[in-house]
């Protein structure tokens, strides 16, 4: 992705990095050399206040499954709640992963380009000797990966065991001890970027000049009881999981429901493997859980070379490219630790076979004799085109498919093995509402209006600069009407600079903009962002990816303004006036005109929240939809703590969200030492989104702090938490009186060293790991390890 620069650019510059992205999208649109691909970003489900499905908080993946195995009863959880926070995305440090014992084979590397990694599943790291091609490799000599300059982080000494003075794993952890409590966190102590080492001599000259830049990196070091279980294990030659435990590992709860949907996959006839193709590449990315099942229990479907035993997977270098040997799908058992940013949960039960029976194989299709036919129709190019390969597939179930699951497919669609995705996310708003035609309504508006995802089509687009209009054809707005908005599934997606969150239901209160989706909108999202994006692509597949995005974003927010403000008797330009403001933020109009403005959109809001199901997990968002309290409220002290909070969302020009960051997550503990966990979410404002050199560059270019709103939500929202706080009952409001009080940056500072948990506290650890515990006792599906990338860094 582009590198966020951060530098104040001078003016010519700017001009000259705008030209030059310009020019060189044309030639490239004119030649028809890319493809569109789009790009997304690490997000996740809110969790709320479940109190079924409990489990303990320290349950890792498989560990408590297997305590007599070291390494998955004491290593893996420790490495996860330690390292897994760093060392998890594409773009981890040295591209280090600690989700898997794989992963810590593979080792290190220098290497700046993720090519290296185009052939490795996207939610997994596994070995060279799996997955590129050799076999039986010994432990710490994976040749495949040396080919691609990854080096061990442990070294061999006599006997077979480790030589810790040489390991550079043992050394990073060794230096980290140096960070104890209150350590300097000033920018000039630390590498001004990560530092990779090949081996112990190159990671000691490191060490002597950034002697605090021991692991984990700017945080404090581990504990000595922590330190010890690693150096044990180390000593003992690093072992993975047992003998004893690979026998069984792959063995699920359930057999015979795997057996199930796997040999629904496979049947042979035309029109089901045709179905089982289209299910498969919609949930390349998915999290599968099998109801009954232990909550931690995750699948993930696959194209393997066998039908049974231990799955041996195929991988291509995207989801939808032809496999080098005939293949079966396969249910494979996610044994990696689960990371909040990549955690794609789809549920599902037997009943949803019956159900993909009624939607898919009982219809009859057009042409149903010649699907085979059709297949060898097609050319290569066609076969990457879902609208022509799936086309014998009736439109109507392929696009009820997609939206009954669309809380799972969004959810594949923003989230993503990447760290940072600032290209990508700064193409749409800071909070907006998505919601779906109908079946119905979409088949009456393929009728009006059909969109080709063709390569040719899109480059025709392109050299003839053909943009959507603010307003669909008056054909298309006959044909539907708001009747053909389906009520039954609506999303909330909150952006948090670099990465996006999806939610069922309207949260959040008044977004920024609003999206209706069709079908052929959003499968175009779902294939450019999921299947064909390349997080190691170019700079210009990065900024086509951008530019369709943008494209993207205006049909849906133009289907909106079509379907509910064209027409409007109280407000005849609403429309018009709408979608500038959308397009240019900083667009004012006179006081009048935007006070019609807000009302419309009000009353328009007020009537969806009226239909549409409003709530997720049967909860409905009560901080944020002020009708729906009683007179009496609030009642508790909670209650009135909250109330308080809430008179700071919801505002413009307010001195304080001049200086929050992006997410803070807040611990509440009443009097009776029960906690509840808010998440503030701060809304920003650009005075465009259609700017690509501006938005990239420099964000402050475009930014308009005093615009900026805040949100406050119950539950643990986003991946990337960037402060942690925790209050008690009795100093709860003194925080809330402080911040309402915030007039400058040096305010907000006296105030965040006042309540806020620092990198550089004793107590940093036991603050993450209450935060990383709640979610998995009160939410245990959706949880999985916090990001800290982006945690309070030199500032």
């Amino acid at each position: 992705m582009l590198r966020e620069y951060g530098v104040y650019m001078k003016k010519w510059e700017f001009i000259y990095q705008k030209l030059a992205i310009s020019f060189i999208t044309i030639l490239i649109a004119i030649g028809g050399l890319f493809s569109y691909f789009y790009y997304n970003e690490s997000s996740f489900k809110v969790s709320h206040y479940s109190q079924s499905n409990k489990r303990l908080p320290s349950s890792f993946n498989e560990g408590h499954r297997y305590p007599d195995d070291e390494f998955l009863s004491k290593v893996q959880p420790l490495l996860a709640k330690r390292c897994v926070a760093c060392h998890s995305c594409y773009e981890a440090p040295c591209l280090m992963h600690f989700t898997s014992y794989e992963g810590i084979q593979r080792g290190l590397t220098k290497h700046d380009s993720l090519e290296v990694l185009k052939t490795v599943p996207r939610n997994r790291t596994k070995d060279a000797a799996t997955y590129l091609g050799t076999n039986n490799s010994p432990r710490w000599d994976q040749p495949e990966w040396a080919k691609r300059d990854f080096f061990p982080i442990f070294q061999l000494g006599s006997n077979n065991l480790l030589n810790l003075d040489n390991s550079i794993f043992a050394m990073a952890l060794q230096h980290g001890k140096e960070n104890a409590p209150g350590f300097s966190l000033q920018p000039s102590l630390y590498p001004p970027a990560h530092v990779c080492a090949k081996d112990s001599e190159e990671l000691k000259s490191i060490y002597q000049k950034y002697p605090q830049s021991g692991m984990p990196y700017a945080l404090p070091g581990l504990e000595e009881s922590e330190y010890q279980v690693l150096n044990e294990w180390m000593q003992k030659g690093a072992p993975g999981p047992s003998s004893d435990t690979k026998k069984v590992w792959d063995e699920p709860t359930s057999p015979k429901t795997i057996l199930k949907f796997e040999n629904f996959f496979n049947q042979t006839s035309p029109k089901a493997s045709l179905t089982a193709r289209y299910i498969y590449e919609h949930a390349i990315m998915a999290h599968i859980h099998f109801s009954g099942t232990p909550n931690d229990e995750f699948y993930e479907l696959v194209r393997a070379s066998n039908s049974s035993g231990v799955v041996k997977e195929l991988v291509t270098e995207k989801g939808n490219d032809p496999t080098p040997a005939p293949f079966v799908y396969r249910l494979h058992r996610i044994h990696d630790v689960i990371v909040r940013k990549t955690h794609a949960l789809w549920e599902l039960n037997e009943g949803s076979l019956v159900e993909w029976t009624k939607l898919f194989l009982d219809p009859t299709w057009d042409d149903e004799a010649n699907i085979q036919a059709h297949y060898d129709s097609l050319d290569s190019y066609d076969r990457q085109d879902p609208m022509k390969y799936f086309s014998p597939i009736p439109s109507k179930s392929r696009f009820t498919f997609m939206v009954r699951n669309a809380e799972m497919l969004v959810g594949e669609i923003v989230r993503s093995p990447s760290c940072s995705g600032k290209i990508a996310t700064y193409a749409i708003k800071d909070h907006f509402w998505v919601f779906f035609l109908t079946a119905e309504g979409n088949e009456k508006y393929q009728k009006t209006k059909k969109m080709s995802l063709s390569f040719i089509d899109k480059v025709k687009d392109k050299i003839k600069d053909k943009v959507f209009s603010n307003k669909l054809s008056e054909k298309a707005s006959v044909a539907i009407n708001e009747k053909d908005i389906d009520s039954k599934m609506s999303l909330s997606l909150f952006r948090h600079d670099k990465n996006v969150t999806v939610h069922k239901g309207l949260w959040g209160g008044d977004p920024q903009s609003f999206w209706v989706m069709d079908y052929d909108n959003y499968e175009d999202l779902y294939y450019n962002l999921v299947i064909n994006y390349k997080p190691w692509g170019n700079v210009m597949h990065r900024v086509l990816t951008w530019e369709h995005m943008v494209k993207n974003r205006k049909v849906a927010e133009s289907r909106f303004v079509d379907l509910f403000l064209s027409g409007d008797k109280d407000c005849t330009n609403c429309a018009t006036w709408v979608w500038d403001r959308w397009e240019n933020s900083s667009f004012n109009r006179n006081s009048n005109e935007e006070m019609m403005i807000s009302t419309t959109l009000k009353k328009v809001q007020n009537k969806i929240l009226s239909v549409m199901d409003d709530t997720a997990n049967n909860q409905a968002d009560t901080l944020n939809d002020f009708s729906n309290r009683t007179t009496d409220y609030p009642k508790t002290i909670l209650e009135k703590w909250e109330q308080q909070m809430l008179e700071l969302t919801h505002k413009e020009n307010i001195a304080l969200l001049k200086n929050l960051p992006d997410l803070i997550y807040v611990k509440l503990i009443d009097e009776n030492g029960e906690d509840r966990i808010y998440s503030l979410i701060l809304n920003k404002t650009y005075t465009t989104n259609n700017d690509i050199t501006r938005g990239t560059i420099d964000q402050n270019l475009i930014f308009l702090p005093e615009k900026n709103t805040l949100i406050m939500i119950k539950g643990l929202i986003g991946n990337h938490p960037n402060l942690f706080v925790t209050l008690k009952i009795d100093n709860a409001f003194d925080f809330v009186d402080k911040l309402k009080m915030i007039r400058s940056n040096q305010d907000w500072m006296a105030l965040r060293d006042q309540f806020a948990t620092h990198r550089n506290t004793a107590d940093f650890w036991k603050t993450y790991d209450n935060f990383l515990n709640w979610q998995y006792r009160n939410d245990p599906l959706n949880a999985g390890v916090i990001d800290l990338n982006y945690y309070q860094m030199f500032e």
